[in-house]
């Protein structure tokens, strides 16, 4: 039904035949050995070679880890946020992946242009506080067993197209997004399978 809606340009509708026929050929065939039981280890192996066959693109980190900068940071946003844990990053786009781990990024470029973000097996949260753009970015999450946390300035437009299997995306926002069309849209894609994505504001 996913594939149909979406001329199977959805991978959400790949990967759910996949699972339903790696199961079907069991019983199908009358295979002597159980396929079950290689599920678990075969998904975990996939997910490994999509994280290193995946483009890589060159990035560059800044890292500020001056205690000031921090403090002038929370002054500016006032005290309802602590940066507290978080790496600055002064790149123009996101290239994050967490496995088995926990990840928070705090984003400062004035020219943000989007980007990916793979989590598996962790948590991955990221502020966006403090960058800022003009007209429409893309921003790509894959979220396997995990949660993560996108934290976004109130006057953004978010728009959701993350798939989701067994999991999905929450917006949290508190406050009401008041912008002009196309002046600041974060475009959300990807998919979202046994995790979590929530997108809050402060």
């Amino acid at each position: 039904a996913i594939g149909l809606g979406s001329k199977f340009k959805n991978p959400a509708s790949w990967i759910l035949m996949a699972v339903g026929g790696f199961f079907f050929i069991e019983d199908v065939f009358n295979l002597s050995i159980s396929l079950r039981r290689y599920f678990g280890p075969l998904v975990v192996m996939a997910i490994g070679l999509i994280v290193l066959l995946r483009p890589r693109k060159k990035k560059s980190y800044h890292v500020n880890s001056d205690s000031g900068t921090d403090s002038a940071f929370k002054e500016e946003r006032g005290s309802g946020y602590d940066y507290k844990g978080f790496t600055a990053d002064s790149s123009h786009k996101i290239d994050s992946v967490s496995i088995f781990n926990g990840l928070k990024k705090r984003v400062q470029s004035k020219h943000f242009r989007g980007g990916e973000s793979v989590t598996v097996f962790g948590g991955t949260e990221i502020n966006l506080l403090d960058a800022d753009f003009e007209g429409t970015v893309n921003l790509e999450v894959v979220v396997v067993f995990g949660g993560m946390k996108l934290i976004v300035p109130p006057n953004w437009e978010v728009r959701n197209d993350v798939s989701g299997i067994l999991g999905g995306v929450e917006d949290k926002r508190s406050s009401a997004v008041q912008v002009m069309p196309d002046d600041k849209v974060l475009v959300l894609t990807g998919i979202v399978i046994f995790g979590g994505l929530d997108i809050v504001n402060y």
